[in-house]
């Protein structure tokens, strides 16, 4: 990325358990990162946590957005119940810009509006419920790049596309790009 910025730039992973996390990501700042990546369920990294507090309120102060996977995680094993998209509110409270990768399109997560032992639920579903909620507008936004993929496509790219017209502006395209 440095030697070719015009055409290159950089996300950094910071886990937030660490100690020096808020300084590790002014550092990542200084030095050019557009924003922070998590694949929560293989960091083990709990989204919805209070450890996660000052990381949230130094990426708003930055302006940096947080790049994160929700849902069924295939890519590395984990615990997938640290993907569940709606884990993800505490970092928008906080004035967050979140990206869900791949619109969290697999699996299912326990709806967690009714309590901790809610239904299990589809996570593309809780992840639209998100995305309807007003106060996330322009703070919450879905990665589709993944969409087309064989495991993924069916119900959530249909809804995507069905609702498309209204969040254009909200869906992106780059994580897996162009698998």
């Amino acid at each position: 990325a440095r030697a070719a910025p015009a055409r290159f730039e950089w996300a950094a992973s910071v886990h937030p358990y660490r100690a020096d996390a808020l300084a590790e990501i002014e550092r990542a700042k200084t030095l050019g990162a557009r924003a922070l990546k998590w694949i929560p369920a293989a960091q083990g990294i709990d989204p919805a946590s209070p450890r996660c507090d000052g990381v949230y309120a130094t990426l708003a102060r930055l302006d940096l957005p947080l790049i994160t996977h929700a849902g069924t995680e295939r890519a590395a094993p984990g615990d997938d119940a640290l993907g569940n998209p709606l884990r993800l509110r505490r970092a928008l409270e906080h004035g967050v810009r979140v990206v869900v990768a791949h619109c969290a399109s697999m699996g299912e997560s326990r709806d967690l509006d009714p309590g901790p032992k809610g239904p299990w639920t589809d996570n593309f579903t809780l992840f639209e419920r998100l995305m309807d909620e007003p106060a996330h507008a322009g703070r919450l936004y879905g990665d589709q790049s993944a969409l087309t993929q064989t495991a993924r496509a069916g119900a959530p790219l249909r809804r995507i596309l069905e609702r498309a017209g209204a969040r254009a502006a909200r869906l992106l395209n780059g994580s897996d790009y162009p698998l």
